[in-house]
């Protein structure tokens, strides 16, 4: 009876030995962090020339680029995907996406997520379109309250604005709805940021139909930012990112990449 309880403990023992053999490094394998892990940074956004241009499924200018510079900089692989803005904020907010350009600060997208300082563009100037021969209806803000105006769905512009209920707007998908809609009349007054509907509105053959109203907002106060998701696997690197984002607006790569887009002075793509 002694020899089997004895030939017992020893089999039960090189048994624990064996196991501990198996157990043992994989717990350290699922201690070990994985470096492949959050290494690709996905980013997406929609059509929105100059700073997003989407032709024959690949994705170019302003903001494309300082994402690229970004991304090279934090040694990561970039991925680039296109949506409507209203899905690309959903996907933003879901984490389906790391990292999402083009954005106003706001309380409600402050929620989910960060706005990686400083921002990359550091003032915004918001224009009004209207139908040729047409432009001196808007003289002042509240010139806008006696119109209809087109917006994009999902697109903050400034406070004053966004919020004022005593406007009547129209919410479309996108620019060419928009300019399309204000071309056949059916849009009194058309917003949105200057430099991105001045390009479209000439390359599109819209500035044939319609030209800029003398009334704009210049918001030097609010800027535009990259924003990461909270639920991206880059959440707890913040901090890197918005070092790094310091680092390129101070030495000077954004205004760079401004430039070979733009010029050193926006109105030169205005004829």
């Amino acid at each position: 009876m002694r020899k089997i309880l004895l030939l017992g403990y020893s089999m039960k023992k090189k048994y624990l030995r064996k196991l501990s053999i198996v157990i043992i490094p994989c717990v350290l394998l699922m201690m070990k962090p994985n470096s492949s892990i959050g290494k690709e940074l996905i980013f997406a956004n929609t059509h929105y020339p100059p700073w997003v241009v989407v032709q024959k499924n690949k994705m170019s200018g302003v903001d494309v680029e300082i994402v690229k510079e970004l991304a090279k900089r934090l040694n990561l692989k970039l991925t680039l995907s296109d949506c409507p803005w209203k899905r690309c904020l959903r996907m933003l907010e879901k984490g389906e996406i790391d990292i999402m350009s083009g954005l106003f600060k706001r309380t409600d997208r402050e929620v989910y997520a960060h706005f990686i300082e400083p921002p990359y563009r550091d003032k915004n100037i918001t224009a009004f379109y209207t139908v040729k021969s047409k432009k001196h209806i808007i003289q002042k803000y509240d010139d806008l309250l006696n119109f209809t105006v087109g917006t994009t769905r999902g697109v903050a512009h400034f406070p004053r604005f966004d919020e004022d209920a005593k406007i009547q707007k129209i919410l479309v998908t996108d620019m060419d709805q928009l300019f399309e809609m204000l071309s056949r009349n059916h849009l009194d007054v058309i917003i949105g940021d200057e430099p991105t509907y001045d390009y479209f509105r000439i390359t599109k053959g819209y500035s044939k139909t319609t030209e800029k109203t003398d009334y704009k907002f210049v918001n030097k106060a609010e800027g535009t930012y990259l924003t990461l998701s909270k639920k991206s696997s880059f959440n707890r690197q913040i901090s890197k990112f918005n070092s790094t984002m310091e680092s390129m607006v101070g030495d000077g790569i954004i205004a760079s990449i401004y430039d070979n887009f733009m010029g050193p002075n926006q109105n030169n793509i205005v004829p």
